[in-house]
This record gives C-alpha cells, sequence and structure tokens, in this order.
C-alpha cells in the first residue's frame, strides 16, 4: 500500500516554481536590398557598341577620324553630348558630324568640349546626297550611322550604305530600331519620320553582322546593331575583338 502522505495542518504546502517560459524571438527582418535603376535605352546602347568594339573608346596614339551621320546634342544623365559620339570625343576621337536639320546641326554651337578634346566639325547635309558632300576617298576610321537608316527608304538605303563605306577605311557601323517602330515628325522635324523597318535579315543581306537588344518590335527597348569590316585588318576593329 502506498504510505500516507503527511500534511502539517497550518502550515502551508511548498509549491514548486514554474519556470518561466522565455519569450519568442521575432523574426529579423533583413533589410530590402535597393534595386538599380535600369539603365536607360541610350547607355544600353553605348554598351553594345562597346563590346562589339572595345578597342574604340580606349586610349590611343595616333588620332582617329570618324564620321557620326545624323546628331544632335541632348541631355545623357552625366551631362550633354550625342549618344556614342561624345564616348568617341572623350576616347580622342576627331569626330565630324553630318546632320540635314538645321536646329540639330546648332545644337553644337555651345557644346562643351572635355579638355584636350579634338573640336567636332559639323557638317550641314543629307546623308542620301553624300556623294555631293564628301569627296569619294576612305577618309574616316569610323563611319557611325546611328539611329538613321530607319528615317530613309528601304530602296534607296543599299546605295546610301555603299556611299558611306566608300569613304571609310576601318568599319562602318550602323543602329536602329529592331523591327516595326512607327513614328513621324518629331518637334516639327520631318526628318525623324520613320521610312522603313528593318530586322536582322535585312542587314546580312546587305553584308552586315548584326547583334541585338532587347525584343523585337518592343518600341523605345530595343536596338538593331550592323557592322561591315571595310579593312578587316584595322587593329582596333578586329585584332582587339577577337582576342
Amino acid at each position: 500500500m502506498p504510505k500516507p502522505r503527511r500534511v502539517r495542518v497550518g502550515v502551508p504546502e511548498k509549491k514548486r516554481p514554474r519556470k518561466k517560459s522565455k519569450p519568442e524571438k521575432k523574426p529579423e527582418k533583413k533589410p530590402e536590398k535597393k534595386r538599380r535603376p535600369e539603365p536607360d535605352q541610350q547607355t544600353l546602347r553605348v554598351r553594345q557598341f562597346r563590346r562589339q568594339f572595345p578597342g574604340a573608346l580606349r586610349p590611343f596614339s595616333r588620332t582617329r577620324r570618324a564620321l557620326y551621320v545624323g546628331g544632335k546634342i541632348v541631355d545623357r544623365g552625366k551631362g550633354r553630348g550625342f549618344q556614342i559620339g561624345t564616348d568617341l570625343v572623350e576616347a580622342g576621337w576627331a569626330v565630324d558630324v553630318l546632320e540635314v536639320y538645321r536646329p540639330n546641326a546648332e545644337s553644337f554651337v555651345n557644346y562643351d568640349l572635355p579638355d584636350g578634346a579634338v573640336p567636332v566639325a559639323v557638317i550641314s547635309g543629307d546623308v542620301c546626297a553624300v556623294e555631293s558632300i564628301l569627296p569619294p576617298v576612305p577618309m574616316y576610321d569610323l563611319v557611325l550611322w546611328w539611329h538613321g537608316p530607319e528615317h530613309v527608304e528601304r530602296e534607296r538605303l543599299p546605295s546610301v550604305l555603299d556611299s558611306l563605306a566608300m569613304r571609310c577605311r576601318g568599319v562602318l557601323v550602323v543602329g536602329c530600331p529592331w523591327g516595326t517602330y512607327a513614328q513621324g515628325a518629331v518637334k516639327g522635324n520631318e526628318h525623324e519620320t520613320h521610312q522603313c523597318h528593318l530586322d536582322v535579315p535585312d542587314l546580312e543581306s546587305l553584308g552586315f553582322k548584326c547583334s541585338t537588344i532587347g525584343r523585337k518590335d518592343r518600341r523605345g527597348r530595343n536596338n538593331l546593331m550592323g557592322w561591315f569590316l571595310v579593312d578587316p585588318t584595322a587593329a582596333w576593329t578586329h585584332a582587339e575583338n577577337e582576342a
């Protein structure tokens, strides 16, 4: 039989102390990672050009000449400039700008050049009439027709590209929207109207190699770049790119 429990009269029974429960730890909130702002379209285009021609924007010993077809000074985020043209100027290129719209050409009057840069020469004229504007000799290491081919009728495009290649001794580079991109006059400039829409096969059929960024037919968020090596032995266009 179990032993009877003795209880003292008048003496309170000792109670075992209860263990204090530990407060539940609230999960620490991890600091939210700040998302980097997406680069604008101009920055993406410069990166596309730089990936294909890394030697173009590096320092070099002798002055190189470039023809930039169609340019105007605009705000670029890090200052005022004209897309890839400003990067070329900062890298030491001597840049000639061929521009058909007078207000765009006049925008270069107050363009602040980097220290030691070669002044930009502005030539007023239409790229479709380049035969009567520039002598037919290979005088430029780079001819850059950046977002201009779409402003020319498709039937005229091959002859215009041939005329530009004739004045180039390095590489001819073009850039344009990839696919359909309807656009009319912009701020009174009828030359901004898109006359044709281009795809990779269109440039490849003319002898160009191509690269793209973004998605085809997505307005303002893509780019089609084509290049034609007039002189495949030019160091900055070929040898450095193959390394």
